[in-house]
């Protein structure tokens, strides 16, 4: 029939000549018709790409014999797969990266300077400093805004003779080191920068000045702590003294000449320095640190920026490669009792005299001397005369803790409450002999 074109054409062919693989947009099937078998496979050519073809004309092909020639892997799906990946990729990067910011908020809220020194303080804290170059640095972003300069007014100096002539008593400014410890506005000094104070004004770093009020102190152990009334402050934090060894890196801050934020470092070159004798606290640690007046109250740190020490004392008038500080374990027990009684902070007393020299000779060459507290007098009406304590005794133990020269049994009678029973062993004429101490109150004329 030549006015009617075939629908399927079908191409006779050698089946050894056909070729392997065709062109993926051509389709090739076997033919079968009724009443024949198969036939030769034959090329649809009208589902090829690009042909028109007419919904009613559009013939869906069986699916192919298992027999059939594999097709062409087809090269598109790799590419496609890589057009994806990066995409992928990236996204998973922009994630990362977005859980990781999220982690610097905190810092990113502080205001400038109190960010500043919270990421030096979190470094401190977390990183293996391997210069002290580096360490200098971030000791003195981290810790140098909570040591904060303390300006005493003091009206008892007489200075008016040669300054107006005419007698005058004008005010006399003194200058300490202070260190906050509380975000409240607490902060903790030496007893005597303030002890003689009219007025004493803290000045902060952005610029501001408070004026301090002074919650309490304890003039056995030099220490006082004052309040302000200021907001967003950065407390040092507490460090252990009693881990540190000879050889370690310290830093002092502090105020020296009225030099605000001054740093020094050096070493702690020992611990239980006791630098002259008297009634009052004596076992602070000694440093090469540089510590020039104003520097009294300033902070003692360590490598990881925590207060060890509260700088209180110097070798002679001024500095000689020798300086001390309180432990920061006897100021935060100061500070917390201070804070637990309202300032109403009150020491243990025995009453009794201590033979100074009896415990130098001890401490000498003389190897004869007993260990122990001397008792060179009793005062009348005392604990210590009420529990029987004489005069000769020499008091070798306190409340189960050994006692090896006055110092030692100063301290655990002034950090024993007022009130509480003790048991006190003595040597007396070659005999123990064991007394039981109603430890009184320190009287208000010695806490000055």
């Amino acid at each position: 029939m030549v006015g009617t074109l075939p629908r399927i054409l079908v191409l006779k062919a050698d089946l050894r000549a056909f070729p392997r693989s065709l062109p993926s947009r051509y389709t090739m099937q076997e033919r079968s018709s009724p009443g024949q078998g198969k036939g030769p496979p034959y090329i649809d050519y009208l589902n090829a790409p690009g042909t028109p073809q007419r919904e009613s004309e559009a013939v869906t092909p069986p699916p192919p014999p298992a027999s059939a020639l594999p097709a062409t892997p087809s090269r598109v799906a790799p590419e496609a797969r890589r057009s994806t990946t990066w995409p992928l990729l990236w996204l998973l990067v922009f994630l990362i990266a977005l859980v990781a910011g999220v982690s610097q908020l905190e810092r990113i809220t502080y205001s400038i300077f109190r960010a500043r020194q919270r990421a030096a303080l979190d470094t401190l804290e977390s990183a293996r400093l391997t210069s002290f170059s580096h360490a200098s640095k971030l000791v003195a972003e981290g810790v140098g805004r909570s040591v904060v300069p303390i300006e005493v007014i003091d009206g008892s100096g007489d200075v008016g003779d040669w300054l107006a002539g005419a007698g005058r008593v004008f005010p006399r400014n003194g200058q300490g080191s202070g260190v906050i410890v509380d975000e409240d506005g607490y902060v903790i000094t030496n007893y005597h920068v303030i002890s003689t104070a009219e007025q004493i004004v803290v000045h902060l770093p952005e610029g501001s000045s408070k004026t301090a009020e002074v919650v309490g102190f304890d003039a056995f152990a030099d220490l006082a702590v004052l309040k302000i009334d200021a907001e967003g402050l950065l407390p040092l934090k507490w460090g252990d003294s009693d881990v540190l060894t000879a050889g370690d890196p310290v830093w002092a801050i502090g105020s020296p000449f009225g030099l605000d934020n001054s740093i020094t470092m050096g070493i702690v070159s020992a611990k239980g320095r006791r630098v002259v004798d008297g009634e009052r606290y004596q076992n602070y640690l000694q440093t090469d640190a540089v510590v020039n007046p104003g520097n009294s109250g300033g902070a003692l740190v360590n490598i990881r920026g925590e207060l060890v020490g509260i700088n209180t004392a110097i070798v002679g008038q001024d500095y000689r490669g020798i300086s001390f500080a309180i432990p920061s374990g006897i100021a935060r027990e100061v500070y917390e009792r201070i804070r637990q009684t309202n300032g109403n902070f009150q020491r243990g007393w025995l009453g009794v005299r201590l033979d100074a020299a009896r415990g130098e000779r001890r401490q000498g060459s003389r190897s004869d001397t007993p260990s122990g507290a001397h008792v060179a007098g009793v005062l009348d009406g005392s604990p210590a005369e009420t529990a029987g304590i004489q005069s000769g005794d020499i008091i070798v133990e306190w409340n189960g803790r050994s006692v090896a020269d006055r110092q030692e049994l100063m301290w655990h009678v002034a950090g024993t409450n007022p009130g509480v029973s003790v048991e006190a062993k003595l040597l007396r004429d070659g005999e123990t002999v064991s007394v039981t101490v109603k430890v009184g109150a320190q009287p208000e004329e010695l806490q000055e």
